[in-house]
C-alpha cells in the first residue's frame, strides 16, 4: 500500500509548479514583431521611396533615388520591383507563409540574370525575437533573355536580429527599431560571393535605412524619405526630386 500523500502538500506543490510556470513565462523576452506584415509591410501596391549614396572611401562616388513598389500575386506570394531613376533594375518574388518570409527568386534586370532558390531562403520568422538563423539552399541561375540555365550553385545565408535604439529620420522619431544583419553567400566554382546587409526596421514602416555591400564594391547606404503602406501616406516626397536630402539617422551598424 503506497503511502498517503496529505492534502497540504499537494496544494504545496501544486502552487510550486504554476509559480515555477509563471517565472519561466516572465523570464521570456517580448517579441519585437508577431506579424510578417507589421515589420515588413507588404500589403498590394505598397510603395517605398529611397534616397541613397554610395561612399568609397569618404569619398561620394553616386547617389540617387530608388523606388520599391509592392504587386500581390496570391498565395503569400509578391513581387517587389525596384526602380533607379525611374528605370527598373530588380524584382524579388517572396512568400509570407503567416510565420515565415521566404526569398523564392531575385532577378538583376541590369545584369540579365534570375536567381531562383530552391527551397526559398527564410529571411524573416514571426513571433520575431533576437537571434541567429542559418538557412541554405541551391539556387539556379539563368538568362532573363532566354530562360537558359547557366549553372546551378550552392547558397548560404546568415541572420542576427537584434533590438535597435531610437531612430530619428525624415518620417519622424521612432521610440524602438530592429536591426537585421544578413550575410548571403553564393558558390561559384571558381570563386564565392558575399552580399551584406544590415537593415533598421521599424514596426508599422519597415526599412527606415539599410546598409549594403557585395564583394568588392563600396557600400551602399540608403534611408526611407516617403512612403505609402497599406493606402495610407507616410512622409512627404512633394520636392524630394529638387531636394534629395539626406537625413544621417546612423549606421545600423553602431545601433
Amino acid at each position: 500500500m503506497r503511502p498517503r500523500v496529505p492534502p497540504i502538500l499537494w496544494a504545496f506543490l501544486t502552487l510550486f509548479v504554476f509559480g515555477c510556470s509563471l517565472l519561466a513565462r516572465g523570464r521570456q523576452p517580448a517579441a519585437f514583431a508577431t506579424s510578417l506584415q507589421e515589420i515588413v509591410p507588404h500589403a498590394d501596391r505598397d510603395h517605398f521611396v529611397y534616397v541613397w549614396q554610395r561612399v568609397d572611401g569618404g569619398r561620394l562616388v553616386g547617389s540617387g533615388i530608388q523606388v520599391e513598389h509592392v504587386t500581390g500575386l496570391g498565395n503569400g506570394e509578391f513581387e517587389v520591383l525596384l526602380s533607379e531613376e525611374g528605370v527598373a533594375v530588380g524584382r524579388t518574388r517572396l512568400r509570407d507563409t503567416g510565420d515565415a518570409l521566404l526569398l523564392v527568386s531575385e532577378d538583376d534586370v541590369m545584369q540579365g540574370l534570375r536567381l531562383a532558390y530552391d527551397p526559398p531562403l527564410t529571411q524573416l520568422v514571426t513571433p520575431l525575437f533576437a537571434g541567429e538563423q542559418r538557412a541554405s539552399a541551391s539556387v539556379t541561375m539563368t538568362r532573363l533573355a532566354d530562360g537558359q540555365v547557366i549553372g546551378v550553385f550552392p547558397v548560404d545565408q546568415v541572420t542576427n536580429v537584434r533590438p535597435g535604439g531610437a531612430v530619428q529620420s525624415p518620417l519622424g522619431t521612432f521610440s524602438r527599431s530592429v536591426v537585421v544583419q544578413e550575410t548571403r553567400t553564393l558558390h561559384l566554382p571558381e570563386v564565392s560571393t558575399a552580399l551584406t546587409t544590415a537593415t533598421v526596421l521599424v514596426p508599422g514602416v519597415g526599412e527606415i535605412s539599410s546598409v549594403g555591400s557585395a564583394s568588392g564594391a563600396p557600400p551602399l547606404r540608403r534611408q526611407l524619405a516617403c512612403a505609402i503602406i497599406g493606402g495610407q501616406r507616410v512622409g512627404d516626397c512633394a520636392h524630394l526630386n529638387q531636394r534629395r536630402d539626406w537625413h544621417d539617422a546612423g549606421s545600423p551598424d553602431e545601433r
